[in-house]
């Protein structure tokens, strides 16, 4: 995640940390910025938010720059365009894939028999469509400098724990839990002779099974997607970031913000999932769209 430290005065310096690194933040709350050294120019960075983005670019000329140094593209600025273009761009992007498919989904899945299986994916679903659109509001979040300690030892462990390592527990254990309960289903229902309830079961397991199916490739496309942000906050507990330069800055803001991309793009992406994995769930949403079009 990227931090804004809150300065309590305008005279007091707090500290700043992105990515892990450290800087220190003078003049107000709204000079909190990376102190990048090109050349004899002091390059005030931004003040970078997990769901929104303040700018506050500041530009503070040594005294010994000269005058023909002043008309020189600026390669912070140019960074920082682009950064702020893609932050700026990507959620609408995953909202356009993502709402429509997350709606889809829960209209094709209502189609279907009520299972606890078909429940857990319209959750599911709406839960992701509850994102998305919450995500397009712009947020921050801070801490206070005497919490420091703790965001740069503890903090990515927890982020790392919490992104990653906690859902894709839950979701294998749940998973496994299905597909266990699927094949005792099937077992007992071979032993005991063609009845209504048998039949009833039965056709209860061929809606389930799928469903199964479905969430097992969910399971291994959100590791996928997940892993580089658990890869970033790892690294950034075990090795301290350097940003000297506008292209080491950039190199891992972009870093950071693509995994976190990938990781938000588990909201949008788990209808082309079921799509493509399953053809009950094809079938279902192909009859949906011939007897809605």
């Amino acid at each position: 995640m990227l931090f804004t430290a809150k300065c309590k005065e305008a005279e007091t310096n707090c500290i700043c940390t992105i990515g892990g690194a450290s800087f220190e933040a003078g003049s107000g709350p709204s000079r909190a910025a990376p102190r990048v050294e090109v050349g004899e120019t002091l390059i005030g960075a931004v003040q970078l938010q997990e769901t929104g983005i303040t700018s506050s670019v500041s530009k503070l000329e040594n005294n010994k720059m000269n005058n023909t140094s002043n008309t020189e593209a600026d390669p912070y600025d140019y960074y920082y365009n682009i950064y702020t273009l893609y932050y700026a761009s990507y959620i609408w992007v995953l909202a356009a894939v993502g709402v429509p498919g997350n709606v889809a989904c829960i209209m094709t899945i209502a189609t279907m028999t009520l299972t606890t299986a078909t429940l857990y994916v319209v959750l599911l679903a709406a839960a992701d469509l509850a994102a998305l659109v919450l995500k397009a509001k712009a947020g921050y979040c801070s801490y206070p400098e005497h919490a420091q300690e703790f965001v740069i030892t503890y903090w990515h462990w927890i982020v790392a724990s919490i992104y990653f390592f906690l859902p894709f527990t839950l979701l294998a254990i749940f998973t496994s839990l299905i597909l266990v309960r699927l094949r005792r289903q099937r077992k007992a229902s071979e032993a005991i002779g063609e009845t209504t309830e048998n039949t009833r079961e039965r056709s209860q397991m061929r809606v389930e099974l799928p469903i199964c199916i479905m969430m097992v490739c969910a399971a291994i496309v959100f590791l996928v997607l997940t892993l580089p942000t658990c890869i970033y906050h790892l690294i950034v507990a075990w090795k301290k970031i350097n940003v000297d330069t506008p292209q080491q800055w950039f190199a891992w803001a972009m870093f950071q913000q693509l995994a976190i991309s990938l990781s938000e793009a588990n909201h949008a992406v788990n209808f082309y999932i079921y799509f493509l994995s399953v053809r009950m769930f094809r079938s279902r949403f192909k009859q949906l769209m011939m007897k809605l079009f």
